[in-house]
């Protein structure tokens, strides 16, 4: 938000508050799975009443990267933008998607470079949950969240293919991370 009132300072940004719902969740104690269909109808139904009011744009920000959760995201956007003429987007899918297959390796890697911090390339790959990828960024965010004694963390790494919804408690020592977060 901050960055499109930068760009269009007469722009009208709003902020919706969070909407805590997710699919395809990692098999915890306290993840509340909800039916794919439910996340796409409940962005259908926030964005047709915004598009009411006179909003025309909207952007479906995500921290779930779930592909059944992205699904949704996109299949809401899409109708959205058919059904009531408004331009919605939803680009955390596309993200991830760049970060899987790639398109961010030197970029990500530079960072580290520069940072004093070493990863092997070929563990990106397999950077799924709460790897280096999202430690690097809850350290920069929020550092306090960010488990203590993560640098001791041992590299879990699942190929796609493999991964289900209980990778993060039967892989490793089930700590919930797949990933490297001590390549940090």
């Amino acid at each position: 938000a901050q960055e499109i009132v930068r760009r269009r300072p007469e722009q009208l940004v709003l902020l919706h508050p969070p909407v805590p719902l997710g699919t395809w969740t990692l098999d915890y104690l306290g993840s509340i799975e909800i039916r794919q269909r439910i996340i796409r109808d409940v962005i259908i139904d926030i964005g047709a009443s915004l598009a009411r009011h006179g909003f025309r744009h909207l952007v479906v920000m995500n921290g779930h990267g779930g592909t059944g959760n992205i699904v949704a995201q996109e299949e809401a956007c899409a109708r959205l933008t058919r059904r009531h003429g408004m331009r919605a987007i939803a680009p955390v899918g596309r993200m991830i998607d760049s970060l899987f297959t790639g398109k961010y390796l030197e970029r990500i890697l530079a960072g580290l470079r520069e940072r004093g911090g070493e990863v092997d390339a070929c563990r990106l790959a397999t950077d799924y949950h709460a790897g280096a990828v999202e430690t690097s960024l809850m350290l920069h965010i929020c550092p306090h969240l960010v488990t203590e004694g993560w640098r001791a963390f041992k590299p879990v790494q699942v190929e796609r293919a493999a991964l289900r919804p209980s990778s993060g408690k039967s892989e490793g020592e089930g700590l919930g991370y797949l990933g490297s977060p001590a390549a940090m």
